[in-house]
């Protein structure tokens, strides 16, 4: 009423300043400002002189202060918000449109304007209907395909952090993190809450992955692989549909897909490594829990060793046209030239299934009947040199397998076994078993292979063979 808000705004201004300049001199964390405008401000003085003075008194980067103006005031005077806006973003400040949505919403602002970020009014969050969702949903997809970063207000709830995250709204804000709060609470307050804070430096980097996030009706995963390991950063529910998870917490299907002790999170690596060092999109094909599946990634963001993929993954199992034009039946049979047999042990089932190869050593049970322990025993009795029978229970121990193949840390079992032939001979054969990715230690992969001639010629010259009724 008095045209003197520009004192106070300015006052907040400095003060951000000072007190972002003072925790960096300490040596302690902290993290950027934004802080808003009013229209006021930007005709009663020169904000971008007093920000600018602020900041570097206080020796801090220009992307830690980020300028909030709102819609409304860009529509109450183009001419003089389009000159700030256009100051601000030329000295290397974000700016920030807020409330977008609160009632003034033209899209001629969106066309005309550049900002680095929308932030979307808390009324849409008030009541997570189907309508509202549809329509946020559809501003946020507006705004990533524009090249804006957004930001949701007023999130209080986790269904609301849920959705919002699903459809990639990057950045989110309200009372679900934190009422407003003395400066020291709030960082007690996000370390409580183990949010870390991130450097500076890395903010080009991971916004990478926070623009390529959205809602898709296609597969969609954002993963970081760190050198060391691969994380996911985003993964949308169709791409779990394809891989056969329900799991909402990123944490546990990491540890589903890429902190599990299987060789074939050694093929995930090696996948990383080809498109790290491609400029291309990259085509794999592999098997995941039983299923053939096409997974198509993209390098999105590198710095130092770290890298950003985003990929898309279909399961071409059903898909009859997609087997045809990968040959997968012609694969499999040449498999059977590596293999004797290939079969499926479900632990929840009770159940050996053949998957490849013809089984010779097949013992007729009845799983109704029978539990794999037994069937396990039986073939012992039937097919192992007998000097082997504790040898090879004490392998196939199912309470520990999938403790003994954890522990080994490449993801499968080997060992070598004098399994009787079809001419009533025992035969060298190499036994491994294998845990199927995703099935949480309850399905494995068991395979007989025959020894090359050089292996057997050794074990002859050294008299591995014991000999049984008279024959070797």
């Amino acid at each position: 009423k008095n045209a003197q808000i520009h004192k106070l705004d300015m006052f907040i201004v400095e003060r951000v300043c000072s007190d972002i300049g003072e925790r960096k001199r300490r040596g302690v964390p902290y993290v950027p400002v934004s802080v808003n405008f009013s229209r006021l401000d930007f005709e009663m003085c020169n904000v971008l002189e007093i920000v600018e003075k602020a900041v570097k008194k206080n020796d801090i980067a220009r992307n830690f202060i980020r300028i909030e103006i709102t819609e409304s005031m860009v529509l109450d005077d183009v001419d003089l918000m389009s000159a700030a806006v256009r100051s601000f973003r030329k000295k290397g400040y974000e700016v920030w449109m807020d409330d977008f949505g609160s009632g003034y919403s033209s899209l001629s602002v969106l066309k005309d304007w550049d900002f680095d970020l929308i932030k979307y009014d808390m009324f849409f969050l008030s009541t997570l209907s189907s309508k509202s969702k549809h329509i946020m949903n559809s501003m946020v997809s507006m705004a990533k395909n524009i090249n804006f970063m957004t930001l949701a207000e007023g999130v209080e709830e986790k269904e609301q952090v849920d959705f919002l995250r699903d459809i990639g709204v990057e950045k989110l804000q309200g009372y679900y993190y934190g009422k407003p709060m003395p400066l020291e609470d709030f960082f007690d307050n996000i370390k409580a809450r183990n949010i870390g804070v991130e450097k500076r430096e890395w903010k080009e980097y991971y916004d990478a992955a926070s623009c390529a996030a959205r809602y898709s009706e296609n597969p969609l995963e954002i993963i970081e692989d760190t050198g060391e390991q691969i994380k996911t950063l985003f993964m949308n529910e169709p791409y779990k549909k394809e891989i056969k998870i329900d799991s909402y917490d990123l944490d546990e299907v990491d540890d589903l897909i890429y902190k599990i002790k299987s060789p074939l999170v050694k093929k995930y690596n090696m996948f990383a490594e080809k498109i790290e060092n491609s400029n291309d999109y990259e085509t794999f094909y592999y098997t995941y829990q039983g299923d053939l599946l096409r997974f198509t990634g993209k390098t999105l963001a590198k710095k130092d060793d770290r890298y950003i993929l985003s990929g898309s993954i279909r399961n071409i199992s059903e898909d009859r046209d997609a087997l045809k034009n990968y040959n997968i039946d012609i694969k499999l049979n040449e498999l059977s030239n590596l293999f004797e047999a290939v079969l499926e042990l479900d632990l929840d089932a009770n159940t050996f299934q053949t998957i490849l190869g013809h089984f010779s050593y097949d013992i007729n049970y009845d799983s109704s009947l029978m539990s794999n322990e037994e069937a396990i025993e039986l073939f012992t009795q039937k097919f192992i040199y007998p000097g082997e029978f504790d040898r090879y229970m004490k392998y196939m121990n199912l309470n520990t397998l999938a403790e003994r193949i954890d522990k080994v840390g490449n993801g499968y079992l080997s060992d070598l076994f004098r399994i009787k032939a079809k001419n009533g001979k025992y035969e060298w054969k190499e036994v491994l078993v294998m845990m199927l990715a995703g099935s949480r230690a309850k399905k494995f992969l068991y395979c007989i292979r025959e020894l090359d001639d050089k292996c057997v010629k050794v074990f002859d010259k050294y008299k591995v063979f014991d000999k049984i009724d008279g024959s070797e």
